[in-house]
């Protein structure tokens, strides 16, 4: 079966800053007799690489210069496939303006999967490293834990817990007041930094990431939306490549990642507890066919639909944060979206470690290669478990 040819850049535009800008050029040509080329400005191509497949950083782009990759035929010169990539003109020292913050609890798998969170912030995330964090412990807080957090230059807040059905209801504690930053990364604590993600941090609109999660009924998400007094929404999840067709995936945005701007952070908060007191009275208004049982517990229990409903009941402006902000270990990922060739920012591993912490593989080759090199590098006495 012939591939579809493809090449992107990531991340496109390239971010500000000092130096010149950095993207990585990754491509496919379906064969091997093609290359890339790239031009500046609409001037003569020159050879970028000679390989019909692969991946190569792109570490001279400059403002305002516009830059033109095209996978080319050998033998034709027929352009199969192109990107354009600029790059940001500001210095945004988004590092500086930005808290990356998550709510856990002093006891495991939390505790171990939050300092592993940190660890990773620290270790891999380039700009981001820099950024201040706080972590929200629930309900007290050991010694040992705090210093250990403290030694990642973690700052440590005590919270009270949230009662209620919804078991992830404590990350409501990072969004009742605004931080002293821009913007407010809200991450779940079993998650692992893979690379720099400066460049998903901007703008005044809420980024927010697909669910993760396709067990559901497509009736079911209509009907739950209607509930809210708003039309289904008609986007979809747009397909990479047109590879096993292009998924339709509800608008129902996952908890595990998002990206808030100081203006809308108590607003969103208000908004997610509004939804989930919705729950019982969602619950007790089903489809004509009645809820499935998947989708049943999904609202009385999870954040993905108490979310949805806080963000469009409130008419909160989001943006969609692609899939490498979120990308999940425990389930497979649909072949529209090209899980083996996304460069993750975060790793979502759901608990889901060995004995001696190291993270465990998920189901795609090119994740698998980041989550080998993290446990290279985080756990050097016990190899990257791979």
């Amino acid at each position: 079966m012939t591939r579809t040819p493809w090449i992107t850049a990531t991340p496109n535009p390239a971010p500000g800053g000092p130096g010149l800008g950095v993207t990585t050029i990754a491509w496919d040509a379906g064969t091997d007799d093609a290359d890339v080329w790239v031009s500046q400005n609409g001037a003569m191509e020159s050879a970028f690489a000679g390989d019909g497949r692969g991946r190569q950083v792109a570490d001279w782009i400059q403002w305002p210069f516009a830059y033109h990759f095209r996978l080319r035929a050998r033998d034709t010169g027929a352009v199969l496939a192109e990107v354009r990539v600029s790059r940001d003109p500001l210095l945004p020292e988004i590092a500086a303006r930005t808290v990356v913050a998550t709510v856990t609890e002093a006891h495991d798998p939390y505790a171990r999967d939050t300092e592993l969170l940190f660890r990773s912030l620290r270790a891999f995330g380039g700009e981001m490293a820099r950024s201040r964090a706080i972590a929200y412990v629930v309900d007290q807080v050991d010694d040992a834990f705090g210093e250990r957090l403290e030694s990642l230059q973690v700052e440590v807040r005590v919270v009270p817990r949230v009662v209620g059905t919804h078991r992830t209801a404590n990350k409501l504690r990072m969004f009742e007041e605004p931080p002293d930053a821009d913007w407010l990364v809200a991450l779940d604590n079993d998650l692992v930094v893979a690379r720099d993600f400066s460049a998903q941090v901007f703008g005044e609109a809420l980024g927010v990431c697909l669910i993760d999660d396709f067990r559901y009924d497509r009736d079911d998400w209509r009907h739950y939306q209607r509930q809210l007094g708003v039309e289904p929404q008609r986007q979809r999840s747009i397909a990479v490549r047109p590879v096993g067709g292009e998924p339709e995936i509800p608008m129902a945005f996952h908890g595990g990642v998002q990206i808030v701007p100081r203006d809308l952070v108590t607003t969103f908060g208000k908004a997610w507890r509004d939804g989930i007191a919705r729950a019982p009275l969602d619950v007790s208004s089903p489809p004509e066919h009645g809820w499935s049982e998947h989708m049943a517990r999904l609202i009385q229990q999870s954040d993905q639909p108490s979310l949805t409903r806080g963000v469009f009941a409130a008419g909160i402006p989001w943006r969609m944060l692609p899939l490498a902000m979120n990308v999940p270990t425990h389930t497979e990922i649909h072949p529209a979206l090209d899980p083996d060739h996304v460069v993750p920012y975060l790793i979502h591993h759901h608990h889901r470690r060995d004995a001696e912490g190291r993270v465990l593989p998920g189901s795609h080759a090119r994740l698998n290669e980041e989550i080998y090199r993290i446990n290279r590098v985080l756990f050097p006495a016990t190899g990257a478990g791979g």
